[in-house]
């Protein structure tokens, strides 16, 4: 599971460099609550699917924003910032059935939308999300499907 945090529901705006210490702590920490529902219900749904055991990349920032003590049996936590791009998904390979999204936000430059950012531009004028390039990422990897 591949996940970033300004996707999720509820996610309106960025923490405030100049916002007061103690509500930008606050903020982060509602986002990160959040966050951390929403994978732990596509945790739930996927080994309610079969799923025997779940990586989850948390990839916003710091990369330490799902709350892995909520986390269901089975499901295990990457931590820590590896670098960027293939780095990102540096443990999938073609063992894996699958990859699943989880809050990714809309790419840069999208119109009507909350906190787009980041863009990769390939091959001829193809623009990629975070997402679309962690599904190519993976589709490198051999990983046939991704949601």
């Amino acid at each position: 599971m591949h996940t970033d945090v300004e996707g999720v529901a509820g996610w309106v705006f960025y923490g405030q460099r100049d916002m007061d210490r103690s509500a930008n702590r606050e903020h982060t920490h509602r986002m990160n609550a959040l966050f951390t529902g929403e994978v732990v219900a596509a945790c739930e749904a996927a080994l309610d699917a079969g799923a025997s055991e779940i990586y989850i990349n948390d990839a916003h920032g710091p990369c330490h924003s799902v709350d892995f003590e909520r986390l269901p049996a089975g499901c295990r936590i990457i931590h820590g910032r590896p670098g960027y791009f293939d780095a990102w998904l540096s443990q999938l390979d073609e063992t894996f059935d699958a990859m699943i999204c989880v809050g990714q936000h809309a790419m840069a430059g999208t119109p009507a939308s909350v906190c787009p950012h980041s863009m990769w531009h390939v091959n001829d004028g193809l623009k990629l999300s975070e997402t679309t390039m962690a599904a190519a990422l993976a589709g490198t990897k051999g990983v046939r499907r991704c949601w």
